[in-house]
């Protein structure tokens, strides 16, 4: 009686763990992922636009090519600053 007991509660966990794959799969079709089985039971998803994100920023100098926007703002701003020994564009003294 165990062994029908047994296989009876196998068979049930293979039909749940199936129609979860299936529900996984189908979502991961839905939305474009790709997925493998790395391991018996074990499955990894990956969305693709992380893939060709990597390419596109392995591609890419690290390094800009001139100063940054917020450096040449603040450059900017310190040029317009009034010399020193001067208040507001006066001479005092």
């Amino acid at each position: 009686m165990f062994h029908a007991i047994s296989g009876w509660l196998a068979h049930q966990a293979r039909r749940i763990r199936d129609h979860n794959l299936a529900d996984d799969l189908g979502f991961a079709a839905d939305h474009g992922w790709t997925a493998r089985e790395i391991a018996p039971g074990t499955w990894a998803y990956r969305d693709p636009r992380f893939t060709t994100r990597s390419g596109i920023r392995a591609g890419q100098n690290l390094a800009p090519a001139g100063p940054s926007w917020a450096r040449q703002a603040i450059t900017g701003r310190i040029a317009a600053l009034p010399s020193e020994g001067t208040r507001g564009g006066a001479v005092h003294g």
